[in-house]
This record gives structure tokens, sequence and C-alpha cells, in this order.
């Protein structure tokens, strides 16, 4: 069964939800604190995963700080391994664009400010990038 963050319905705003990137498959980690005060969508690409020590570690650093965070992979293992996906700018900010809408909607975290981090090629000239290929400004 896959997560829908807009229909989430548990009263605990401090828990970890598992999500999807549709319509990707990306799976990513959505987590909670009980009162956040903003939401850090936190894009990483190659080399390692957003189970890496080091991703969990800067996640749960923002979360101390009262944000919740939306840490995932942009590319499958297997899509990693074709080093021209890396670098494919419409790819990835495609797929950031789409987490992005998933943080700005999901139950508890509608309505809060977003930020972007980024690490690897989740770097943040994609930033630039997802807002020029979205039309928007900002989100």
């Amino acid at each position: 069964m896959k997560f829908n963050p807009a229909e989430h319905t548990t009263g605990d705003r401090s828990a970890a939800i598992d999500v999807e990137i549709a319509p990707f498959g990306l799976p990513g980690g959505l987590r909670l604190t009980s009162n956040p005060r903003g939401v850090i969508v936190f894009a990483h690409g190659s080399g390692s995963s957003r189970h890496s020590p080091r991703n969990v570690y800067v996640t749960e650093a923002l979360r101390r700080q009262d944000f919740a965070t939306l840490l995932f992979d942009l590319l499958s293992e297997r899509e990693a391994a074709d080093r021209s996906n890396v670098f494919d700018i419409s790819l990835l900010s495609a797929r950031l664009i789409r987490a992005c809408e998933t943080a700005l909607t999901a139950r508890h975290t509608r309505g809060l400010p977003m930020g972007l981090f980024g690490a690897s090629t989740g770097r943040p000239d994609l930033a630039g990038a997802v807002l020029k290929e979205s039309g928007r400004r900002r989100f």
C-alpha cells in the first residue's frame, strides 16, 4: 500500500512517515516535529542515499530546530548507475518539483514555509533550475 501524504490523517505531528514521490516511484521520508516552523525538502543525488548517516544527521539537526524534513533520493540505484542521469537537469528538476509539491500538499506540512537543501546532484544550482522549469518565482 502506497502512502499519500495529502490523505494522511494521524494526529501525531512528530511522526516519521514513508512517502513515495509519484509518479517516479522514488521513496522518501517525511519527518515531522510537534510544531514545525517550516518544511525542508532535502534532495540527495548519487553517491549515497537518504539512509546514509551523514544525510540522516543533517535531517535530524534540522528537526532539532523544529523543521519538518522530506529526504529522498533523486535517482534510483539503477538510474544512478547511468552517469548521464546524474547531470540530467530536466530529469532531476522534474523530480524535485514533484517532491516540493508533495511536501506542500501533505496534511501536516501544508501551509508551512518551504526550503530546499541539496547534496551531491541535489546541489543548490538545481533549485534554480526547478524554479525556471516550473515557471514559478517560488513555491
